[in-house]
């Protein structure tokens, strides 16, 4: 992850406009929700853009292009680590190893993931859900605090995985019904209703009144319904 950010001197894909709006961050001292970097403002709403990275260069005494480079990657790392764990509590370790190891086969892994902090940040935070999870060393409370610190982190640094970590959960909730029954969820279950219904209004809310102009959530709309009128036009045909 560090020798392709580290690579050379510039930034790929969204991170100069990312490093802008922590730029601006910096320099005035405060953030300013409504403000607008380079044609950004839905980026602006990411607190992993607007707030992390200035406290982690601050803390680390780098300047932001290469706590771009170097923090992100390294705190990412660690989620492979997080996921494996995860799976060592339902699975074998071998085919627990294998299950971190597969998605670091992918070159996107390196490629993409080591400059997009906003996304890698959000998969950092669903590992950690996971293993708030699984872990048996944890209270209840303990637990519960640590998944809303964590699905709220999800939330604020990227929409889009927030919005598939949204359906993951619900249909987890749906196969706990059709497996334990209504009357023994509670019992067995990883989640429950309440869940669901506080993370999709977390989720919801956020993009309504931090997002300028609601731009997440309409974009969500306008691929949704591309993507089923593609699929569905791909899967029956051309109609006559």
């Amino acid at each position: 992850l560090l020798h392709n950010s580290v690579l050379t001197h510039v930034l790929a894909w969204d991170a100069p406009k990312e490093l802008a709006l922590a730029a601006n961050v910096i320099y005035n001292g405060v953030w300013d929700p409504s403000i607008i970097v380079r044609g950004e403002s839905i980026k602006n709403a990411m607190l992993r853009i607007v707030l992390l990275h200035p406290i982690y260069a601050v803390l680390s005494d780098l300047s932001l292009l290469w706590e771009f480079k170097t923090v992100a990657p390294i705190l990412f790392s660690l989620a492979p680590v997080a996921f494996y764990k995860s799976y060592q509590t339902v699975v074998s370790r071998r085919d627990a190893f294998i299950a971190a190891l597969l998605p670091m086969s992918f070159f996107s892994f390196f490629t993409v993931l080591s400059w997009n902090s906003r996304t890698s940040d959000a998969l950092l935070f669903l590992s950690l859900i996971s293993l708030t999870v699984v872990d048996r060393n944890l209270t209840r409370p303990q637990r519960r605090l640590l998944t809303w610190c964590f699905l709220f982190g999800l939330v604020v640094s990227h929409y889009g995985t927030s919005y598939i970590v949204l359906a993951a959960i619900g249909l987890v909730l749906l196969g706990d019904w059709i497996l334990f029954g209504p009357e023994q969820t509670g019992r067995f279950a990883h989640t429950s209703t309440l869940v669901v219904l506080l993370f999709g209004l977390m989720v919801f809310l956020w993009c309504v009144f931090i997002v300028y102009r609601v731009g997440a959530f309409s974009r969500l709309v306008d691929f949704s319904y591309g993507f089923f009128s593609g699929f569905l036009r791909d899967f029956y045909g051309e109609s006559n």
